[in-house]
C-alpha cells in the first residue's frame, strides 16, 4: 500500500538470469492494460505504455549501451545499469527537447515538453511545505497537467484535478486531433496533457467540482467545504497571485510549482530514491514521446539500439495513439 519510489537499476546476472531474462520471460503488455483508465485493476495508457517500454529495454539493453538515434543523428546513449550515464542521457534528451534539436516541430513547445516527461523536474517544495502544516488536498491548476503533475500524483502527493481543468485539456485534444493527425508541437502539448489526465484518474486522483469558466478564476470559487484546509496549486504567476489575494485563501493555501529545464541537472540523483526514480522514469517518457512524434511525422526516424539491435517502440505508442483516438 506504500507509494513506490525506488526505480534503480540492476545489474544483470551472468547464466542466462537477471534482469533480461526475466523480462523476456513477462508477457508483453498490450492495449489491454490501458483500455480505460477509470477501469480498476488497469493501468492508464500512459503508465502501461512506459511498462512496456522498461520490459523491452530491460531485455536488450540492461546490461549494454542504449543508443538513441533521431534521423539519423545520435542523440545520447547510456548504460542503465549506471545511473550517472542514465542522467547523461537525460541531459542530452532535455537539449535534444528544448535547443531545436528536434527542428521546428516543438517550436515554443519545447520547455514544456520536456516538464513533462520528467527531464526537467518539477518543484512541489511549496505544495510540501503547505501538506506538513496539515493541509489535506492539493488542487492543480490545469497547466500543472501540461508540466507533468502525474508524475507527483504516482509519487504519493494527494493531487485533484478540478472539473475545469478536465474541460480545458479535452477541449485542446480535440481540437489538437480534428484533422486526424498532431501536426505541431501546441498540438503535441495538448495530447500529452490529455494522457497525463488520465494517468492522474487511473491513479485514483478525485475530480473537484468547479464552477463555469477557466481554472484561474473557477478554482477559488470553489465549494468552500473542498477547498477548506486545500492546497490550491499552480504553475502561473497570475493565477498564484489572484488565488492568494482572493478571499479563498483563508481557507485553502496558494502554493506556487516551478521549473528549470535552463538549469536542470541530474548530478547525485543515484544518491537520493525519490530522483533515481524520477531519472529513470524521465527517460522512459522521453522517449514515448520521440516514439509518438516519429509516430505522427514531427522527427525523422528514431531508432533505439541496444546490445546491436534496434529496440522497436510501435506497439508502446499504439496504446497512445488509442487513447488519444488517433489508433
Amino acid at each position: 500500500l506504500e507509494p513506490v519510489h525506488v526505480l534503480g537499476p540492476v545489474e544483470p546476472v551472468g547464466g542466462g538470469r537477471g534482469v533480461g531474462a526475466a523480462a523476456a520471460r513477462a508477457p508483453p503488455l498490450r492495449g489491454e492494460c490501458g483500455g480505460s483508465a477509470l477501469v480498476p485493476g488497469r493501468l492508464p495508457p500512459l503508465r502501461c505504455a512506459v511498462a512496456e517500454l522498461a520490459r523491452r529495454l530491460n531485455i536488450h539493453a540492461s546490461g549494454g549501451a542504449l543508443r538513441v538515434w533521431v534521423g539519423g543523428s545520435l542523440v545520447g546513449e547510456a548504460r542503465l545499469s549506471e545511473p550517472s550515464s542514465v542522467a547523461r542521457l537525460a541531459e542530452r534528451l532535455l537539449e535534444a527537447f528544448t535547443g531545436f534539436r528536434l527542428g521546428e516541430a516543438l517550436q515554443r513547445e519545447g520547455n514544456t515538453v520536456a516538464a513533462w516527461t520528467g527531464l526537467s523536474e518539477l518543484v512541489a517544495a511549496g505544495v510540501e511545505r503547505a501538506l506538513a502544516r496539515g493541509r489535506r488536498l492539493v488542487v492543480v491548476d490545469s497547466n500543472l497537467l501540461y508540466y507533468g503533475a502525474h508524475l507527483l500524483r504516482w509519487e504519493g502527493l494527494p493531487l485533484a484535478v478540478p472539473e475545469c481543468a478536465v474541460g480545458e485539456v479535452e477541449r485542446r485534444l480535440a481540437e489538437a486531433v480534428k484533422h486526424g493527425k498532431l501536426q505541431s508541437g501546441r498540438d503535441l502539448a495538448a495530447a500529452l496533457a490529455y494522457l497525463g489526465l488520465l494517468d492522474l484518474l487511473g491513479s485514483g486522483a478525485p475530480v473537484v467540482p468547479t464552477p463555469p469558466g477557466p481554472c484561474d478564476t473557477a478554482v477559488p470559487k470553489t465549494d468552500p467545504f473542498i477547498l477548506q484546509d486545500s492546497v490550491l496549486a499552480t504553475a502561473d504567476d497570475g493565477a498564484y497571485r489572484y488565488w492568494r489575494s482572493h478571499p479563498a485563501s483563508r481557507l485553502a493555501e496558494a502554493a506556487k510549482v516551478y521549473h528549470n529545464p535552463l538549469r536542470q541537472s541530474w548530478s547525485g540523483a543515484d544518491r537520493e530514491p525519490r530522483r533515481l526514480s524520477r531519472l529513470y522514469y524521465a527517460v522512459h517518457q522521453a522517449l514515448l514521446v520521440l516514439g509518438l512524434m516519429e509516430d505522427q511525422g514531427l522527427v525523422p526516424e528514431l531508432r533505439l539500439e541496444a546490445g546491436g539491435r534496434v529496440v522497436g517502440i510501435e506497439e508502446p505508442v499504439a496504446v497512445l495513439l488509442e487513447a488519444l483516438g488517433l489508433g
